[in-house]
């Protein structure tokens, strides 16, 4: 009987100790006493970004880390680096502060198989990164009143709790991450006109900034005085120099990725015309930022919409600008020959009743090098009286502005209407008949190179 007994608590005894060492497991797995935060490790001269987490107590008596298994609270924050070139003399130095608070973290004890005080308030760790290299310091803990002595050996475990609040604040300090200064310039053959310029130097840019050199611009390029543009000025020299790298296009409205592969490690002289979005599509955002116009422009426009709408109220309305092209695309016959052609009258109409199906309060607002074709042809329309034409006398950066403040856009051809309708946003109809079918212009232009996304032939 007592034999029998004596078996019974033996068999209690076990039962009691597996599930305590269950439970101890589960609580030991699910709970780690960890601090966590962003931190940055240099490990084997290769930059580790990841959270990390402190295990107390390893085999050798100090603190190691590992990456954190039930980080719920990562913080997905990335480092972003700003895109914008700087300033012709600056130096271009990208300061950034990361702070993240982590506030009123929960955490339950745990226990390994030694004994170890474990005391928390108010931990700190601190991270700087500098050229690749990582200082991870961590402040000691203590505790408000008393001590949480924890003991255990192999075969059981008392387990004690007191609902320990730990307020974890992880700070990071200022990041100072130097971007790398181009140590070349890049620079091209300005030629042509407002559109023409305008593609090559957004082409000049977006170039410069994919291989990371300096695009250079001569400080009396006329658009430089019309937009706010981003580049160094060079007064006199400009141009290509002894011991440049040349890249010249082999065509003219077809993207050449080749120009985005030049490389940082010399200078760069571009030949062409560089025609096509794709060379600037990555700084999008600082292009159309620059070519902002200025103030005297953009007043000038505004004032023209209002005399031309007797200052209605622009919300009441939507304007539509059309930019009709012939004077050298009809006249010059070597233009013509080339593949040059001019927008048709039945384009015109079906483009405007595109808009006028769309909009049922609109106006259009013409602005072309030829108005008196323009009002021969465009009063036969029904609706006529909705149609404005801008000041025949106007400069072609003043057309360009008025053309910018509408909604809408209907282009014919030319790089001036494409910059026009890019710059406006919006709905944009081109004229489909451009390049004339077979002309050397023709097998030139690749149009997905050449038209920008989502703009509607016609």
């Amino acid at each position: 009987m007592r034999k029998e007994t004596q078996m019974r608590c033996l068999f209690k005894l076990t039962a009691y100790l597996a599930v305590c060492y269950v439970v101890f497991s589960i609580i030991s797995t699910l709970s780690p006493w960890s601090l966590t935060s962003r931190q940055v490790e240099v490990e084997r001269g290769r930059p580790v970004v990841g959270h990390l987490q402190v295990i107390r107590g390893s085999p050798r008596g100090r603190d190691r880390l590992r990456p954190a298994k039930h980080n719920f609270s990562a913080i997905h924050s990335l480092l972003v680096t700003n895109d914008k070139h700087s300033s012709p003399g600056r130096t271009d130095v990208l300061n950034m502060r990361d702070n993240v608070e982590e506030k009123n973290m929960h955490s339950k004890t745990t226990t390994s198989e030694k004994k170890s005080n474990i005391s928390v308030n108010n931990s700190k760790s601190s991270i700087s990164n500098n050229d690749q290299q990582s200082s991870i310091s961590k402040s000691s803990t203590s505790t408000n009143s008393s001590e949480h002595s924890i003991p255990t050996n192999s075969l059981k475990s008392s387990i004690s709790t007191n609902n320990l609040k730990s307020s974890v604040s992880t700070n990071i300090t200022e990041l100072n991450i130097v971007k790398k200064i181009p140590t070349h310039s890049i620079s091209i053959n300005f030629i042509g006109r407002l559109g023409n310029l305008m593609f090559q130097y957004a082409s000049l840019y977006g170039i410069a900034r994919k291989n990371s050199l300096r695009p250079l611009i001569p400080s009396q390029l006329i658009i430089d005085k019309l937009f706010h543009l981003d580049a160094y000025r060079v007064s006199s020299g400009y141009g290509r120099h002894s011991g440049d790298r040349k890249y010249a296009e082999q065509k003219g409205c077809t993207f050449e990725r080749q120009a985005l592969e030049l490389g940082p490690d010399r200078d760069v002289f571009l030949s062409g015309y560089f025609q096509s979005w794709k060379y600037f599509k990555d700084v999008e955002r600082d292009v159309r930022k620059q070519f902002t116009f200025n103030d005297a422009l953009r007043a000038a426009a505004d004032d023209q919409v209002k005399r031309l709408t007797d200052n209605a109220d622009r919300s009441g309305f939507v304007l539509v600008g059309v930019h009709v092209r012939r004077g050298d695309m009809v006249q010059n016959k070597g233009f013509v020959d080339y593949g040059y052609i001019a927008a048709d009258e039945l384009y015109l109409n079906k483009a405007m009743d595109y808009f006028e199906g769309r909009y049922p309060n609109l106006k259009f607002l013409v602005v072309s090098d030829d108005i008196g074709w323009c009002k021969q042809v465009l009063d036969k329309r029904d609706n006529h009286q909705n149609v404005l034409y801008g000041p025949a006398d106007n400069a072609p950066e003043v057309d360009m502005a008025l053309l910018t403040r509408c909604n809408h856009t209907v282009m014919t051809v030319g790089s001036f209407g494409w910059w026009s309708a890019w710059l406006a946003g919006g709905d944009v109809i081109y004229y489909k008949g451009y390049p004339r079918p077979k002309s050397r212009l023709f097998r030139l232009l690749k149009p997905e190179d050449y038209r920008y996304p989502h703009w509607i032939g016609m």
